[in-house]
């Protein structure tokens, strides 16, 4: 908008508002502005530091700068004490509190199904406390004592004889392969696999898990495909009909 002004003989003449600055103006405005934001930032920083390192630094003449005696005195990082291997205590990371796991049942390996339930419950407990139960040798030794009979008399001759190097999983074996030799045990698991059925008030799933313990006794496992065909195939007619209508 135009503003106005007196003129010498009495008229009102008319002087131009200048335009407001461009876009490109302001852009390298703002930018020269941020440029010297950015350097007095930088400069402060730097002058906090220099502070800070003066104040290290002591002369040896002056005493009016020496500090207090019940002033602690701040030590350079070449002065400091060696770390040491003990981690420091945080407030933020207090120690885990583990559950205590149930004591197992007696196991007197007469059956598979009796292995496959008291290893599974022994594999439960070692999750409710995984740093326990951290090594194999502890997995064993705290399982051990739950042995009876023939299984329990085997595995101390074996660990009498024997350097107690042991995995989980080659104990468990040693057990199973007590209550039947691993050979014919394989051929019975092959037949039963062939075997299965779905039984008519057996879900799918509990169907599939049966499949799986079954496949674990075999020298082979079944690849994905084999087992999503072989489940398929075993089924029975009114759970594969149901299946088909989706």
């Amino acid at each position: 908008m135009a503003e106005t002004a007196p003129t010498d003989n009495g008229r009102i003449a008319s002087r131009a508002t200048p335009p407001p600055p461009s876009l490109d103006e302001r852009l390298a405005a703002a930018k020269a502005r941020h440029a010297e934001l950015t350097k007095l930032k930088m400069l402060e920083k730097l002058e906090a530091e220099i502070k800070e390192m003066e104040g290290y630094t002591l002369a040896p003449d002056d005493d009016s700068i020496l500090p207090d005696i019940d002033t602690p005195v701040r030590r350079k990082h070449s002065e400091e004490e060696p770390p040491t291997d003990e981690e420091p205590l945080t407030a933020e990371e207090p120690p885990t509190v583990e559950l205590q796991p149930e004591k197992l049942s007696l196991y007197h390996g007469k059956s598979v199904r009796e292995h496959r339930e008291w290893t599974r419950s022994a594999e439960n407990a070692f999750s409710l406390a995984p740093r326990k139960f951290k090594q194999d040798i502890t997995k064993i030794a705290w399982t051990a004592q739950f042995l009876r009979a023939t299984p329990a008399t085997t595995w101390q001759n074996i660990a009498a004889r024997e350097s107690n190097d042991y995995t989980w999983d080659e104990y468990k074996e040693i057990l199973l392969n007590l209550i039947e030799d691993p050979v014919n045990r394989q051929r019975r698991a092959a037949q039963l696999y062939a075997e299965a059925r779905q039984k008519p008030h057996q879900s799918a799933q509990e169907f599939n898990l049966y499949l799986i313990s079954l496949e674990g006794q075999l020298d082979e496992e079944y690849t994905p495909e084999q087992r999503r065909i072989h489940l398929w195939t075993k089924l029975s007619d009114t759970i594969r009909e149901a299946i088909l209508q989706y």
